[in-house]
């Protein structure tokens, strides 16, 4: 065997890409994926050379403890019809020989609905460590109980932990697990905790547990991550305070009412000094406001979330709009995301058209010159002109995404919700991002396309310096349109890469969505012949 085998570090390298997930969840990918994995310990029982790297590899990350359980002696434990392992009699710390051999490979571990009275036999065996080397353990539960005994995973290199907690119990009782946290781990760089809803989406605010996990980071200055239900004011103002918070989500803001003497002061250059992501689920857009905003004056923010639970009117989205215009630095946002409005269960809500965004509502957000991707889902859908597309165009010349569309549960009964609607933007207004956004690869937008003529699709040359070479993906929604021929012949002119323009379509034979979808339909048809 060649001497370069006897260097671990030269084998681990050309072993990882056997450990690395496929790039898309189809199910060629996941069957390669687990070709892949069973090359693993065929690779660790070839030589010695292979066996610690491809067994570090093997190890590294579990999803469940069942792997490791299987490890003890065989005398000792049973599986049950259930596909669970029982323990026959009391273990010992020298039935844990074997079990440490592996899991001081183990770096990430994902852990869900571990049975309490397994825990409480682990724990009884007084074990140092479990798990010596792990850096993330993600714990999902729906009870208190089984999270006393987090201790058992957590070892004296971990750095991140996400732990769900079910919303259906009294918040309050998990409180002593970030107490836990606070007196005895060393101090975190990763935490999101999480809530698994049963029934509203936004939980409100419980103080007790809001403290506890606030007491649990309160010693981590190398805190780069954190997921929160809530912020409130003590909370926020601890992480204003930290140097290396780049990511930050709150899923369940509620209210956060600064007391006068306590309101952000955006002349504070040294809050959220390096905050990159923000992520907010908020009941009511409002909360979002000016106030919450002012924290973010001097952040680095490059990329913000906001999901509203309850559909906003026409004035708060501007003034949200307005709040990042006002206080967010325009040469760092890059992605913006918003989703105004969404359903609870399988209820669809009824569209407010009197509420849909018009070009005045998005004037705000043209400031902002270096956004690549733009994402705006709303119930009361768009009402915009050709104006507001060359602007937009001309304002975001780094533009590879925009998506203005409806969330995807009402595009399906689009024509029951908002009937003969007629979209005011002329599909001739694409121009403006085929000449202006030379990197744009995606366009969800409904446009009119019924009024395409010989002498706009002539005109398209001569008003194009070249084509757009990158778009590949074009959603037109519920637009609608007369021509397939000329409407193909039209987007095959600025955008030659083109070759899906895909719409909405209801399903029903006789509806006028139908055949405006079998027209688009027939465009795409068109386009991938011409490509072809």
């Amino acid at each position: 065997m060649h001497r370069c085998w006897d260097i671990p570090e030269v084998v681990r390298l050309m072993f990882i890409p056997l450990a690395q997930p496929e790039p898309n969840s189809s199910l060629a990918s996941l069957r390669i994926q687990i070709a892949k994995r069973k090359s693993l310990p065929k690779l660790a029982r070839c030589c010695r050379a292979f066996s610690e790297p491809a067994l570090d590899l093997l190890w590294m990350r579990q999803e469940g403890i069942l792997n490791l359980l299987k490890c003890l002696p065989q005398s000792r434990w049973e599986m049950m019809d259930n596909g669970a392992i029982r323990f026959l009699e009391a273990l010992e710390p020298a039935d844990f020989d074997r079990v440490m051999f592996y899991s001081r490979r183990i770096r990430a571990i994902e852990l869900r609905h571990v049975r309490t009275e397994l825990l409480s036999q682990l724990s009884a065996v007084n074990l140092d460590c479990l798990l010596p080397n792990v850096r993330s353990v993600d714990w999902m539960e729906y009870s208190p109980l089984p999270l006393a005994y987090l201790q058992l995973f957590l070892g004296p290199l971990t750095t991140s932990l996400a732990l769900g907690l079910g919303s259906n119990t009294d918040l309050s009782s998990y409180s002593s697990v970030f107490l836990w946290l606070a007196r005895h781990h060393r101090p975190l760089a990763k935490l999101e905790v999480r809530l698994h809803l049963t029934t509203s989406p936004i939980v409100g605010c419980n103080d007790a547990l809001a403290d506890s996990i606030l007491a649990s980071i309160r010693s981590s200055q190398q805190l780069h991550t954190l997921s929160v239900p809530w912020i409130t004011v003590p909370l926020h103002h601890h992480l204003a305070a930290l140097p290396k918070l780049r990511i930050l989500k709150v899923s369940h803001l509620e209210t956060l009412e600064f007391p006068g003497d306590m309101a952000p002061d955006d002349g504070l250059s040294g809050s959220f000094p390096s905050l990159e992501q923000l992520t907010l689920l908020v009941r009511r857009l409002e909360v979002a406001s000016n106030t919450l905003f002012r924290s973010f004056t001097h952040s680095p923010i490059s990329d913000v979330k906001c999901i509203v639970d309850t559909a906003p009117t026409r004035q708060e989205m501007r003034d949200y709009f307005t709040a990042l215009h006002d206080h967010l630095s325009p040469d760092c946002l890059t992605h913006l995301w918003a989703k105004f409005g969404r359903e609870v269960g399988n209820e669809i809500s009824p569209v407010n058209t009197t509420n849909a965004i018009i070009p005045n509502t998005l004037h705000p957000l043209l400031l902002f010159g270096h956004l690549s991707s733009v994402t705006i889902h709303t119930l009361a859908g768009f009402d915009l002109d050709d104006d507001i597309c060359v602007a937009m165009a001309q304002a975001w010349p780094s533009l590879q995404n925009l998506s203005l569309r409806l969330p995807n549960d009402h595009l399906v009964l689009l024509g029951a919700l908002i009937p003969n609607t007629m979209p005011r933007i002329n599909v001739t207004a694409l121009i403006a991002f085929a000449h202006h956004c030379p990197h744009l690869q995606r366009l969800e937008l409904a446009v009119n396309a019924t009024s395409l003529g010989n002498s706009d699709v002539e005109q398209s040359a001569t008003r194009l310096p070249e084509p757009q070479e990158k778009l590949a993906f074009l959603n037109v929604l519920y637009s609608p349109i007369e021509d397939p021929p000329l409407v193909a012949q039209f987007l095959r002119q600025i955008f030659p890469a083109l070759r899906c323009a895909v719409a909405v379509n209801r399903h029903e034979e006789e509806n006028a969505a139908h055949v405006m979808h079998s027209r688009w339909v027939e465009v795409s048809t068109l386009l991938r012949s011409e490509n072809s």
